[in-house]
């Protein structure tokens, strides 16, 4: 049986007899904060529409068993569905609207004092299950336990939730009453195509087509379909480039090229906006997709973040950074930072910059680096660390980079860019206006920063700005030694992390010798991959080991900081030196290496 059917959020979770559950098989909740923004932009601007039905696409649910339907296809949709309802429960909760409250929890669970039951909506993904029961409650407290009462620490799935969470409230937390009615309205109205499956077999299948098929490559095929009206056979290979450049993400680089040029531009407006564009009488289908190439040659660059493919670009552009591989190699750094934090969104305004670069006198370059540097410290800050979602500055960059592209004196861009210090900070207030304070950093810091294998690649990077930052002056050139390149494969690292208290002494009962004391920051170096394996478990055999001999920490300048600093504290290294370490490094992050 396959029974597609078009229905409301309210039609979907209305039921009380019927429970969502994901099954094993489907990979765990993976929404970050781009794709929570483009949904909220979404149901926002739905929402100030009376004239707009916002679309979700299709759900595909197993519904053999009569009360616990599989979600096969929409896992990602309906997690921030629930997770919208709760934050806007909590809203309408600190505003006394206890009906809007009751309301809203009739869409995540059942609640019964007389049974004293409390049946979810939905039993989600493993990754996130414990920390969603305890927020989707009725009772919640609004606090983020880290443990559960066996002990069980709940430190992962709080450090996936609460930044969604929080991204949701802080977005509508100034709504009046009636405004925030209006929201709930929208978003129960809101729609979608569930096709409901009752075997194996159909549920497979439906879920490959589908999936082969999504919102990306849909956007792509109705820009395709229009450009290639034009019946122009010179589009046809300059077209298979742009599709090649955008590395399976053609709906984001086609919405990134628009921002360059056009500033903020909601995903569901796009094709509209490019149709309307294309068909003025004043522009040119050919000039339209000459432009839209060389951008997407600069997005490719930007995902491929290597060095070699950021000269090649600077080459191709005439842009003359090459010149010095000091400055390659800085622009390659903060690109491959970005990309790790998995900002984006920034790719327009630095494609606009480049091109002011291009058209103007190409001085300052050292300036223009620095910006691009603060970029990255900014998003460091409040993006990795502090857990605040890119719309804080989203659309402040769409407009600059519109403002830059339409400024064909160069006035504004130098404004923003390289020539006059008063002004120049116009921009780097903006982003100091928004920067987290430091109490909040270095409180999240030691929170966020711990070791595993998904923090592999952020306590390298970590590592290698605090390697390369020396006496307030930043290494560079020849000097600069790379901990952190994604280039790089993992069987041709450098460099391995090391537990100075060894996993080995883990105990989960005893809190001085726990996961959580052992994985944070301060219990963590980063050191030659040949030292690694010679240590022994001993930390004062280690230290002592360390000591005797450069080779065993190699080039890396930080580690003779490391053991001056904390030699009082290595035969009683421990919870406190930890800890103590860890804020240590918290602050030495926020007040020198990331500051601006």
């Amino acid at each position: 049986m396959i029974n597609p059917e078009k229905k409301t959020i309210d039609n979907i979770l209305s039921s009380s007899k019927l429970n969502y559950t994901v099954p094993e098989y489907q990979r765990s909740f993976d929404w970050g904060k781009e794709e929570l923004q483009e949904f909220l932009d979404d149901l926002n601007d739905a929402s100030e529409n009376s004239e707009r039905d916002l679309f979700l696409g299709n759900f595909i649910f197993d519904v053999s068993n009569e009360n616990v339907i599989e979600i096969v296809d929409g896992q990602q949709r309906l997690t921030t569905i629930s997770l919208t309802f709760i934050a806007l429960r909590e809203i309408a909760r600190e505003k006394n609207e206890l009906e809007i409250v009751n309301e809203c929890q009739n869409y995540i669970g059942v609640y019964s004092a007389i049974r004293k039951t409390n049946n979810l909506k939905f039993n989600l993904s493993k990754n996130i299950r414990d920390i969603y029961k305890i927020i989707a409650s009725k009772n919640w407290d609004g606090k983020f336990p880290e443990k559960l009462e066996d002990g069980t620490s709940l430190k992962k799935q709080i450090n996936k939730i609460r930044p969604l969470f929080n991204a949701i409230k802080d977005r509508f937390k100034n709504h009046s009453t009636e405004k925030l009615r209006k929201l709930l309205e929208t978003l129960l109205d809101t729609y979608v195509v569930t096709i409901e499956v009752d075997s194996d077999e159909s549920k497979f299948a439906i879920f490959e087509r589908t999936n082969a098929r999504g919102l990306d490559l849909n956007i792509g095929d109705l820009v395709k379909n229009h450009i290639f009206s034009y019946q122009d056979k010179s589009i046809n290979e300059k077209w298979d480039e742009i599709v090649t450049n955008a590395q399976g993400n053609l709906a984001k680089m086609l919405k990134y090229a628009w921002i360059s040029k056009n500033g903020h531009v909601m995903q569901s407006k796009l094709y509209r906006e490019i149709k309307h564009y294309v068909g003025k009488p004043e522009n040119n289908i050919n000039s339209y997709v000459d432009e839209l190439l060389n951008f997407s040659k600069f997005y490719s660059m930007f995902n491929d973040a290597c060095e070699s493919s950021t000269k090649e670009w600077l080459v191709d552009n005439k842009i003359y950074f090459h010149e010095i591989q000091y400055n390659v190699q800085e622009i390659t750094r903060v690109i491959q930072a970005l990309k790790l934090f998995r900002v984006t969104q920034i790719i327009p305004l630095l494609y606009s910059i480049f091109t002011h670069y291009k058209r103007s006198n190409q001085k300052n370059k050292d300036k223009l680096i620095s910006l691009f540097q603060t970029f990255e410290k900014y998003h460091f800050t409040n993006n990795i660390i502090c857990g605040r979602v890119a719309n804080e500055v989203e659309k402040f960059y769409a407009n600059s980079a519109k403002a830059i592209s339409l400024d064909k004196e160069n006035e504004l861009a130098e404004n923003i860019i390289v020539t006059d210090r008063e002004k120049d900070d116009k921009f780097i207030n903006h982003l100091k206006s928004k920067k987290a304070k430091r109490d909040e950093f270095t409180s999240q810091f030691i929170d966020i920063i711990y070791y595993s294998k998904r923090n592999v690649p952020i306590i390298n990077y970590l590592f290698d700005r605090i390697n390369n930052k020396r006496n307030s002056k930043k290494i560079t050139g020849g000097n600069y030694i790379t901990i952190y390149d994604p280039s790089i494969s993992y069987q041709k690292r450098n460099y391995n992390i090391e537990h100075l208290l060894s996993q080995k002494f883990l105990n989960e009962k005893d809190e001085n010798f726990n996961s959580d004391v052992i994985h944070q920051i301060g219990n963590l170096l980063v050191i030659p991959y040949h030292t690694n394996s010679g240590l022994p478990e001993k930390m004062e055999e280690k230290i002592e080991k360390i000591n005797s001999d450069k080779k065993y920490i190699g080039n890396l300048r930080y580690i003779d900081d490391f053991l001056k600093k904390y030699d009082d504290c290595f035969l009683t290294w421990g919870k406190q030196s930890i800890e103590k370490r860890s804020l240590d490094l918290a602050k030495e992050a926020y007040d020198s290496i990331w500051f601006f």
